[in-house]
């Protein structure tokens, strides 16, 4: 579904705050219902900066298991800098008018999935692609200096450049949805774009959309993208920065459209879809009197493909390590049910640089490392791995 932004609202991601003049390609709220037997959840991908508050998302939630039985909903955002900003409170606990009615519409776009839910088959696979680098360069001496723009293609480390796709078929073989897995942030368009955009992930979704008979729903699940930028990152209008942003998404989507045409899919099978939300409490990195919560997302499908989803902004070694430990193939979300800022690694916070330390690190150290361990430990035990005399 479209989400309908009115002009004028204050655009996410960069500093002073710009309004936003119009609509540049459309922002949407991709849903995918899923459901064996008893259990069910909806994932929503939303084209954002973050997801939306959690009073705001619980009013979802609520609406949904009232009048349709929906279980769980799990949010997560791709992170688009070309998106309006939201927030995890307001004044009286209301929302504005814009984002009621896309919560509202949300609502019932979930309820009718529901509705008209059908068989499916799935299928795992992945390719690479070269789009984005490491933005944390450490030089010779140790230090790091941050390398906003490398559009050279200076080698920095580290990166994951495998593209993650699940492909969702009906039983009459047609495709009917795709779920795009990547690490890098959206950020094509720099602070003099004032309109809004899902940038090169949006592009993406469409290429790969029209080629395919029916259009399936293509979603881009954000990764761990906290260090990891784009190549032709922050383009000038003056620069062609559309043309960029296009050609971007549709580089990554040539190779979605190759690994898609790759799969085999796989009825479900016993047991194929498992859910476990988990909350943990973080004190904040400067005041230990204030606690943040945040909530882990992980989901299991098919017994052969898992998702783990971060409240933040994760960096790029915690989805590499997910995908290790896993033993199976490992979707990583970032900005998923919540937006605590930046997870960097323990050693990323003893080097420094942006989104290491600094305002935009509020997360009490190794925060991120204790939501992997845990994440893990809640796989293993989905799995039958662990007994529950283990995971004490």
């Amino acid at each position: 579904m479209t989400m309908k932004i009115p002009p004028g609202l204050p655009m996410w991601g960069y500093l002073p705050a710009r309004p936003g003049t119009g609509t540049l390609d459309s922002l949407y709220a991709r849903i995918f219902y899923l459901e064996e037997g008893e259990k069910n959840v909806a994932l929503v991908q939303l084209d954002l900066g973050r997801t939306f508050g959690a009073a705001q998302m619980d009013r979802i939630r609520k609406k949904v298991k009232d009048q349709a039985k929906v279980q769980q909903v799990i949010f997560t955002a791709t992170h688009t800098h070309s998106g309006p900003y939201v927030h995890d409170n307001y004044e009286n606990d209301s929302p504005p008018a814009w984002e009621l009615q896309i919560l509202e519409d949300i609502s019932t776009g979930i309820i009718e999935a529901s509705q008209s839910a059908f068989s499916a088959k799935l299928g795992y696979g992945s390719g690479r692609a070269n789009i984005g680098f490491n933005r944390r360069y450490m030089k010779t001496d140790g230090s790091i200096k941050m390398l906003w723009s490398n559009p050279t293609k200076i080698s920095t480390y580290p990166v994951d450049p495998e593209v993650q796709v699940l492909r969702i078929d009906d039983e009459k073989g047609q495709t009917r949805g795709i779920i795009v897995g990547h690490a890098c942030h959206p950020v094509v368009f720099g602070p003099d774009n004032q309109q809004y955009s899902a940038d090169f992930p949006g592009a993406m979704a469409a290429y790969v959309s029209g080629q395919f008979s029916g259009n399936p729903l293509v979603a881009f699940f954000q990764g761990g993208c906290g260090d990891i930028n784009p190549y032709m990152d922050k383009r000038r209008l003056e620069e062609n920065a559309v043309h960029i942003m296009k050609k971007a998404g549709v580089e990554l989507g040539k190779e979605v459209v190759k690994v898609v045409n790759s799969i085999a899919v796989l009825p479900p099978q016993a047991e194929a879809l498992q859910v476990q939300l988990d909350t943990l409490y973080f004190k904040d990195k400067l005041d230990a009197g204030k606690n943040y919560e945040a909530i882990l997302s992980v989901l299991l499908l098919n017994g052969v493909s898992c998702f783990l989803g971060y409240p933040g902004e994760p960096f790029v070694e915690f989805q590499l390590e997910w995908k290790r430990q896993a033993g199976m193939p490992a979707f990583f979300m970032g900005y998923t049910n919540g937006y605590l800022r930046y997870f960097p690694t323990i050693r990323a916070t003893v080097e420094g640089g942006y989104g290491a330390r600094g305002p935009m690190v509020v997360v009490e150290t190794g925060a991120g490392e204790r939501l992997l361990h845990r994440g893990l430990n809640i796989l293993y035990h989905l799995t039958g791995k662990l007994s529950r005399q283990q995971r004490r």
